[in-house]
């Protein structure tokens, strides 16, 4: 305890502290103060403060300088969002202090789901950096067998800028792949699980019925016939039939006029039939304005018979037993 005490009291961490978020894929420098030959461990919070996780061992090394040179591995991405410490151990005492509580970057895949023809993936991280590249590797990739300059089966998408991705596999050969995310400056990636990739595209079918012919069944009681009042309503031209009552008042019209005219002229009471127009006491015409006419009246009208001795001298272009208006 007395040992301890010492410690923190004349020795420290110098780095990390709580304002560091290093990088993986990066070199990054523990030190401290106090000279020795120390047992540099990384702790990381899971429930309890933990220097394994899942059998891995994130970080033990000894070093008799002021520092050690930490090269964050790739693996240690997917652990981003683990709180992370420094257990510095004093090997000549066992004394022991810790850092600040600090941070990683990483990148960690969230859901692949694998679709009949696309695959989608989603992913977070807390790098600053947030432009993607995508990639499908063999499945016999994993954190501790990939390096950097491994050549991808497909490039799925470049400077892709969202942290989600449908992606169609219709060119794809079916078969066992891992999907690598990974931030373009190459410091931040996840390596998915080994999934099988297939597309099955779903077609729609067509399903043929057959159609029902339908029977008219003859009986021999009395039928009763239904009006479908619910049917559509039948529109009805009218214009013919109002033409044809227009034609037939202008007819009507027409008969009526000529007889009335039939009427007013022949049935006039200023009309003598057969003879010559005259007043009670003389003709209308010069030819034959005598009092010797003699006229009896016949039905309104006066007959005139002329004594045509009496005006034989002017009977030259006389009009005989005529009509004159």
């Amino acid at each position: 305890m007395i040992n301890t005490l010492l410690w923190l009291i004349v020795g420290s961490i110098i780095t990390p502290n709580s304002t560091s978020v290093w990088s993986v894929n990066h070199t990054n420098r523990i030190s401290w103060d106090n000279p020795g030959t120390m047992h540099v461990q990384l702790e990381m919070l899971d429930t309890e403060w933990k220097s394994t996780i899942d059998g891995i061992s994130f970080l033990t090394a000894i070093s008799d300088n002021l520092y050690y040179d930490w090269n964050i591995p790739t693996f240690m991405s997917q652990y981003w969002e683990f709180p992370k410490r420094i257990k510095l151990t004093d090997l000549q005492d066992n004394n022991y202090i810790y850092s600040d509580i600090f941070n990683t970057t990483g990148l960690k895949i969230n859901q692949v789901n694998n679709n009949p023809e696309h695959i989608f993936m989603e992913w977070t991280t807390n790098s600053m950096n947030k432009i993607y590249n995508i990639y499908l590797y063999p499945n016999s990739t994993n954190y501790f067998s990939f390096k950097l300059d491994d050549v991808p089966i497909e490039t799925i998408s470049l400077n892709y800028n969202n942290n989600e991705i449908s992606w169609s596999t219709k060119d794809v050969v079916e078969g066992n792949y891992v999907f690598v995310v990974e931030t373009v400056d190459r410091k931040n990636l996840d390596i998915s699980e080994p999934m099988f990739v297939k597309y099955e595209p779903t077609t729609p079918t067509t399903t043929l019925t057959s159609s029902t012919t339908p029977t008219t069944t003859l009986t021999s009681g009395p039928t009763t016939s239904s009006i479908n009042t619910t049917g559509p309503d039948i529109e009805y031209n009218t214009g013919p039939i109002i033409a044809l009552v227009f034609c037939a008042i202008i007819i009507f019209i027409c008969l009526f006029g000529c007889l009335y005219g039939f009427k007013e002229y022949y049935c006039s009471d200023s009309k003598i039939h057969p003879g010559v127009y005259v007043d009670e006491s003389w003709s209308k015409n010069p030819l034959y304005r005598s009092p010797q006419q003699n006229c009896s009246p016949q039905q309104n009208h006066y007959y005139c018979e002329i004594d045509e001795s009496l005006n034989q001298e002017r009977s030259e272009g006389a009009i005989r037993n005529e009509i004159y208006g």
